[in-house]
């Protein structure tokens, strides 16, 4: 299976111009699930063409994540009564479940255009270095059960348990998929214990099939054992490893730097490449394996692999990939 079309985005304001766009032409619906949520420069631009759409009979939904928004009762959403809102596991009523945060970055519209990779909807996101996919064909479908099973799980208040536990039936009936057949859609989505045995196996074995080189742009690289290991045999084996971070001036959080030194000093041994990425944050997560292409949410670190609900595609088109090859490049030559 391959996606229609893809549309790769470096710059998020080129992004978001776009993803309003083809908001101001939706006929039936606007989802967003996001990690961060947050009012500033590019929500205030966002919120009037949702309010528009929403006005017009369009389903808008929103959910965003209960630590990554932490103002997760968003007073100003007030004046928007018709755009639905829900906070996945807020930490003011599930401070249990801290650990499992929903760290995915999807916008669908109208059930056919998907946007997927690592842009927030906050100011920090406007002005990172980020990277988007904008995609269309009938994989769509998977990321739009995606969605509808992450909107169902969220607990809403007022609801009785017999209504609870008749939502969490319904979303397993709605989503009897499970990872190879993602993985033959070119998705790679992370929501069971059970999902992340797979997706933790599928990272390693793609590391250990690869074999001119792999090519990581990560905003907090801290690997588990597994992958680690997985990247030592690579170079032993031959295989170029590349590595760009964020430069430490840069990284939104510093303490990054002290627990990743570990990691990169002891690759660094070993001949891997590493590049602190200079002009600003990188925030984009995508690798490069030989001539495959994934782009997503998930971080080369312990809580995407271990916790949180994560999402990522693997691009099929050989312009799509020429483009990503280019920009990590470019990168590099950004970096020291």
């Amino acid at each position: 299976m391959s996606w229609q079309t893809e549309k790769i985005f470096f710059d998020t304001h080129e992004m978001f111009d776009d993803f309003i766009k083809d908001c101001l032409r939706a006929k039936k619906s606007i989802w967003i699930e996001v990690f961060s949520f947050e009012n500033g420069q590019l929500l205030q631009k966002l919120l009037p063409v949702l309010k528009e759409a929403s006005e017009k009979g369009v389903d808008v939904r929103i959910i965003v994540d209960g630590i990554g928004s932490l103002d997760t009762k968003k007073e100003f959403m007030k004046d928007y009564p018709q755009i639905q809102y829900k906070v996945f596991n807020p930490l003011w009523n599930k401070f249990w479940l801290v650990n499992r945060r929903d760290h995915r970055k999807l916008f669908i519209i109208d059930q056919s255009i998907a946007y997927v990779g690592s842009s927030n909807i906050d100011d920090k996101s406007y002005h990172w270095r980020e990277s988007i996919v904008r995609l269309t064909g009938h994989s769509i479908y998977f990321l739009v059960e995606s969605f509808y099973r992450s909107w169902i799980r969220v607990d809403t208040e007022g609801k009785s348990l017999l209504d609870k536990l008749s939502e969490k039936a319904k979303r397993f009936v709605s989503y009897p998929f499970r990872f190879k057949r993602l993985l033959r859609h070119r998705i790679i989505l992370t929501d069971s214990a059970f999902d992340r045995i797979k997706v933790k196996k599928f990272w390693a074995s793609r590391i250990e099939r690869s074999h001119k080189h792999i090519w990581i742009t990560t905003p907090y690289f801290v690997p588990t054992a597994i992958i680690y290991n997985s990247l030592l045999k690579a170079i032993k084996n031959g295989v170029d490893v590349r590595i760009i971070i964020p430069a430490k001036n840069n990284i939104d959080l510093p303490f990054m730097k002290n627990i990743e030194r570990f990691y990169i000093e002891n690759l660094l041994k070993h001949g891997v490449k590493v590049y602190e990425y200079l002009p600003k944050m990188i925030h984009a997560k995508v690798c490069i394996f030989d001539n495959q292409v994934i782009i997503g949410s998930s971080n080369w670190n312990h809580r995407s692999r271990y916790s949180d609900l994560e999402l990522d595609v693997i691009l099929s088109s050989k312009d799509s990939y020429n483009l990503i090859h280019k920009q990590f490049l470019i990168d590099c030559d950004k970096s020291h």
